[in-house]
């Protein structure tokens, strides 16, 4: 069971046998044994937090003594909202734990680190935890590894909740990053300038693990049976917070602006409007995803009962993946949320269901015979295998599911940009087996035609939907501003 520490002056104490506690905050030696990983000891997120500082000491408190009327009191400074907090871009893995390091060495009588697990790749999973009132809420950025608005929203976030300017009856409890392995493998395009990203550098440098690999997807459901450390690790925060909002903070490629739940709260249609007028976003648009689902109202869609969902015709067919992490945190009653926000704006593709559905089927051919001719000729393994194989059964789906809800399958870009994702993972897929096989008489052709295949649909995808890059003050803003309406939604 996790047992979060109080709060107050760190413990003097030695640290932890795998040198992941902040039980000695702030001290060298702490900090040298973070920089045994492989990879950059970056520099923080772009407003970067002094980590040689130390909080200056409270103001005086005002003497009984009343100056006198003459001696103008000096005005406060204003504290900074929490969109005002956001960087010009997302931080990287690196850039956000260093940040959130900082934040517990720097204020740690107002927040704490605890170690919760780690991942596959032996990156460590933290909880900061940000005392406050008696409403707990459980944020989690990162839960797909492509989605990096997130990282930016929890970063900004914490720091609002740390500076004592968010609502005094939240404590606050933030789990950075639910995938640090596959934000690594996106960081092709994540760390790539300028941000926002191209459509093309996006999809160049695209990871998005098969569903069964992902943390989010990966909690007990019917049927499966698949557990992940990350899962793990966020399965015990819920059980031990047993928060009463638990937010995953999601973004889309294109689309509008949009929610999922695990309950029908009717007034987050009203919470949805509000928040994306502030950013200049729309709502409307029903996404893929949630093609079927239920809605109780624009833009906020239900999510289905563990594990299966209804098709048009009445048959229960099952997820390729076990129940999400707003079901989990649904067993202790929370309201579970994802906001989810676009990285680009679109004019639509404007495609009726069934020509939607049949782009999808030939563009399943196509890289089901590139990807065939891939295996035949290397048995070569990489990360980006498993997650080939998933997205093709993906767009098989998404295919069966336009042709079933004609009425909700219009005018999806999910059927331009699911081949682009895929013939993505599939170079990057043929890059690492070419590193191992430098010579191979097959690869260098194979490697040709699906990179023109990539080119061509990219043009296509652009000319379609001309997408216009949204800046991160608007993603992101509309995050921060959603989850702090549903710290006020919950207070009543």
């Amino acid at each position: 069971m996790l047992r979060t520490p109080p709060m107050g002056p760190p413990d003097r104490g030695p640290p932890d046998p795998f040198n992941l506690s902040k039980s000695l905050a702030g001290t060298a030696g702490w900090r040298m044994g973070q920089q045994r990983r492989q990879g950059p000891t970056t520099a923080p997120h772009d407003q970067p937090l002094d980590s040689g500082a130390r909080p200056r000491p409270p103001p005086a408190l005002e003497s009984d003594v009343t100056p006198p009327e003459d001696v103008p009191r000096r005005p406060r400074p204003a504290r900074p909202s929490a969109v005002g907090l956001l960087g010009a871009r997302p931080p990287t893995w690196y850039q956000l734990r260093s940040s959130i390091e900082q934040l517990a060495d720097i204020f740690p009588r107002a927040c704490r680190l605890t170690p919760v697990g780690s991942s596959r790749g032996g990156e460590s999973l933290e909880l900061l935890t940000v005392r406050g009132g008696d409403l707990h809420l459980l944020v989690v950025g990162g839960p797909h590894p492509n989605e990096p608005v997130g990282l930016a929203t929890v970063l900004a976030l914490a720091r609002h909740a740390v500076s004592g300017a968010g609502p005094p009856y939240v404590t606050w409890h933030f789990l950075p990053c639910a995938d640090p392995d596959g934000a690594r493998l996106n960081e092709p395009w994540t760390a790539a300038a300028p941000w926002p990203p191209t459509l093309r550098t996006y999809h160049r440098g695209f990871y998005r693990p098969a569903r069964d690999d992902q943390p989010e997807w990966a909690f007990p459901g019917a049927g499966h049976t698949g557990r992940l450390p990350e899962t793990e690790a966020m399965m015990e925060v819920i059980d031990t917070v047993r928060p009463h909002g638990f937010v995953s903070l999601h973004n889309s490629d294109t689309g509008d602006a949009f929610y999922v739940t695990n309950r029908a709260e009717p007034r987050l249609p009203g919470v949805l409007r509000t928040a994306a007028r502030r950013h200049g976003l729309s709502v409307g648009r029903r996404p893929s995803d949630a093609i079927g689902w239920n809605s109780p109202g624009p833009g906020v869609f239900v999510l289905p009962t563990t594990g299966r969902t209804r098709s048009r015709r009445g048959r229960e067919v099952r997820r390729g993946h076990g129940a999400g992490s707003a079901d989990y945190a649904g067993r202790h009653g929370a309201l579970g949320l994802s906001p989810v926000t676009p990285l680009w704006q679109s004019s639509g593709a404007r495609l009726p269901a069934h020509a939607g559905a049949e782009i999808l089927r030939s563009a399943g051919r196509t890289l089901g015979e590139l990807w065939e001719r891939a295996r035949t000729a290397v048995n070569g393994e990489s990360a980006f295998a498993p997650a080939v194989e998933d997205t093709l059964a993906i767009m098989a789906l998404v295919a069966r599911a336009l042709g079933e809800h004609p009425d909700q399958g219009g005018g999806q870009d999910s059927a331009l940009l699911l081949p682009l994702r895929t013939a993505g993972m599939l170079l990057r897929h043929l890059d690492v087996v070419t590193l191992s096989w430098p010579y191979h008489p097959e690869l260098p052709a194979l490697r040709l035609r699906a990179e023109e295949t990539f080119e061509t649909w990219c043009r296509a995808a652009e000319t379609a939907i001309r997408p216009v890059a949204l800046p991160l003050r608007r993603t992101a803003g509309f995050q921060v501003d959603t989850v702090l309406a549903l710290a006020e939604l919950l207070a009543g």
